[in-house]
């Protein structure tokens, strides 16, 4: 998947809003990244011990709704009729470390 950050999604909306963009848009993340990597990424970030984190298969999750192995979504859409780069995952979670160093 492409994992969002809600403070950026809320500006892309708002500007959305402003245009009067109409239609379904899709918005994450530029790069797409499992949870495992996910979450290993954070560690890695963050600081935290990643061994502690072990993978698993998705069936081991006991979900009630089956979900696709890829769920990344396309936001050329969104990019173009608000003429933006989305940000990388990397750059997302470093600004979530920032506010938190603060």
């Amino acid at each position: 998947s492409n994992p969002t950050y809600v403070a950026s999604l809320s500006n892309v909306i708002l500007e959305l809003i402003l245009l009067n963009c109409e239609g379904i848009f899709h918005y994450g993340t530029s790069d797409s990244i499992s949870r495992y990597e996910f979450a290993l990424k954070i560690a890695e970030i963050f600081n935290f011990d990643k061994k502690l984190i072990n993978p698993i298969e998705s069936i081991h999750l006991n979900q009630n709704a089956k979900r696709p192995k890829n769920s990344t979504l396309n936001c050329n859409k969104i990019e173009k009729a608000l003429d933006i780069n989305i940000d990388k995952i990397d750059t997302n979670l470093n600004t979530i470390k920032d506010i938190y160093e603060k």
